[in-house]
């Protein structure tokens, strides 16, 4: 709606292995209702998308495999979606040079018009001679800020709640589906034991796509307190070993491959399409599934007491079953590394310098300050707008991001603060971004996060703490970029949301009418405005 108010056409697209969906049983429940509403092309339209099912339960899996523990796959899908944000400007461009079919209400084709041109009045409605800019929310602020750096035909962008530094936002984010898909890959498989009335039950826990899985293949009649566990991969040789405390709850990794729900439907002979209920798919002897694995356990004295190689019973893993007796094979791959341990921490750093190519950070230093040559040396408009203790794509990685465009000064003393910018936005906490961890409270002894831009010039109501704005802005030879830090909750929160036109300060509605605002001047003005908190300033379009 900010958009529309001003001029602004707002057109998108999926991502790589995006989209949306119903599941066969929601679309059963829904269907209907959505033809009755005359949304069913649209609905087959918008369900035509880039997702795939990645663990063989008959639904596709929007987004799960983005981000994995595969650097190399991360970098390219970054790269992939700027590619496609070019690719889609250069759509945008041919919009009135050619023809496209205008369909009827339900779905077939009428005539043939000019592209783009669906009110059929001889000009296109998106696109052709028209300004185009970008905004993209949280993953599309991520690849949209590669796509800044690279499209010399946006006017303007604003990446939102965006992050540089790959590796350390996956490795950091709150966000289930990254956090278990890279960091839960990289410390899995798991032998663990569980307690189960007065014995123990024995089993791997795995990554599927991006969930944590419990897979049981033995069990213990008792816990032996003080034992170990030795956990051998038979096809490397790798074993890794650990103790068993007096709860029983234990925990070994061990680095092990395995095929992924693709690779298994193919080696179990599954059909392409949607799989029957009824369905069983078996390997024999799971050749072929995963490395095969065996678990000794030893009691307190370090006499073996148990040994594992075998499913002790029938269990179901991504449409295929482990038959009971079956030869004991790892579920799912991993690396099988140990938290905090300087194993890890060298493998995230070479990584990171994997990811480079793909990597934000390593973009950013182009929008302005230093623009590609082969792009003309022509400096971008960038409005780049984090929220406040971000732990989705944390705010860290979003002041990194500040950092390696030029806004964020590391050297000069800043005469507002007595030290550099840099500096001041690590003391006041805003790096860390933790407003339980803090210096800060409101006047209910409540923790809050420091309010660096100070927007609502202390008017909303939260008591937060400020000192004199930061308000970052740069004018170049194209036009204007800045830098907002978006205080949208006291506590943090990843992005702002709708409008609150009872808020005392509705920030929602600001934060959007600004960034909409410096979109629809090309990125010509990055103002603070008090009209941009009710929407009706009087230079909009009217």
């Amino acid at each position: 709606w900010a958009f529309v108010r001003q001029g602004l056409a707002v057109c998108g697209f999926d991502l790589p292995g995006h989209g949306g969906a119903l599941s066969p049983q929601d679309m059963e429940q829904y269907g209907d209702l959505i033809d009755a509403l005359g949304l069913g092309a649209a609905f087959e339209t918008f369900s035509d998308a880039r997702y795939r099912d990645l663990n063989n339960d008959n639904f596709p899996d929007s987004g799960a495999d983005f981000w994995v523990a595969d650097t190399f796959h991360n970098r390219d899908n970054v790269r992939q979606a700027a590619v496609d944000f070019v690719q889609f400007t250069r759509a945008l461009r041919a919009c009135g040079t050619g023809t496209m079919e205008r369909m009827s209400d339900i779905g077939s084709p009428v005539d043939n018009v000019m592209s783009c041109d669906w009110d059929d009045n001889g000009v296109p409605d998106i696109g052709a001679d028209a300004n185009i800019t970008l905004f993209g929310a949280s993953l599309g602020g991520i690849t949209g800020s590669v796509a800044a750096a690279i499209e010399p035909e946006l006017a303007a962008a604003v990446p939102m709640i965006p992050g540089g530094g790959l590796g350390d936002g996956l490795l950091r984010s709150s966000l289930g589906g990254p956090r278990e898909a890279v960091a839960g890959r990289l410390l899995t498989p798991l032998i663990v034991g569980y307690p189960e009335g007065d014995g123990l039950s024995v089993e791997q826990l795995v990554i599927s796509v991006n969930e944590p899985t419990r897979i049981p293949f033995g069990s213990l009649p008792a816990i032996p307190a003080g034992g170990s566990v030795r956990v051998e991969n038979l096809d490397t040789g790798e074993f890794a070993e650990g103790g068993i405390p007096g709860d029983g709850r234990f925990r070994v990794a061990i680095a092990a491959d395995a095929l992924s729900g693709g690779e298994k439907r193919l080696l179990a002979g599954m059909p392409l399409g949607l799989l029957p209920e009824d369905g069983r798919w078996v390997v024999p002897d799971n050749e072929g599934l995963g490395d095969r694995l065996r678990v000794i356990v030893r009691d307190a004295a370090g006499v073996p007491i148990a040994s594992f190689d075998t499913f002790a019973e029938e269990v179901e893993f991504e449409a295929v079953t482990y038959e009971a007796g079956s030869p004991l094979v790892a579920a799912s791959f991993g690396s099988g590394l140990t938290r905090q341990t300087p194993r890890i921490r060298r493998l995230i750093q070479v990584l990171a310098m994997a990811a480079e190519a793909g990597d934000p950070i390593a973009y950013a230093g182009h929008w302005f300050d230093e623009p590609f040559e082969q792009l003309g040396s022509v400096p971008r408009n960038v409005m780049l707008m984090p929220t406040v203790g971000d732990d989705v794509v944390p705010i860290a990685t979003g002041i990194a991001l500040a950092r390696a465009a030029g806004f964020v000064e590391t050297e000069e003393v800043d005469p507002r603060y007595g030290t550099t910018v840099d500096r001041w936005l690590v003391d006041r906490g805003v790096v860390h971004g933790y407003e339980e961890l803090g210096d800060y409270t409101d006047d209910d002894g409540k923790p809050v996060l420091f309010d660096v831009d100070d927007i609502d010039e202390g008017t909303d109501g939260t008591g937060a703490p400020s000192d004199e704005p930061l308000r970052v802005t740069r004018t170049t030879a194209s036009g204007m970029s800045g830098f907002r830090i978006v205080y949208a909750e006291p506590d943090g929160s990843h992005g702002w949301f709708v409008p609150e036109p009872d808020a005392p300060f509705d920030i929602n509605t600001y934060a959007t009418t600004q960034s909409a605002w410096f979109l629809a001047t090309g990125g010509q003005d990055v103002s603070e405005q008090a009209c941009f908190e009710t929407a009706d300033c009087p230079f909009f379009r009217q």
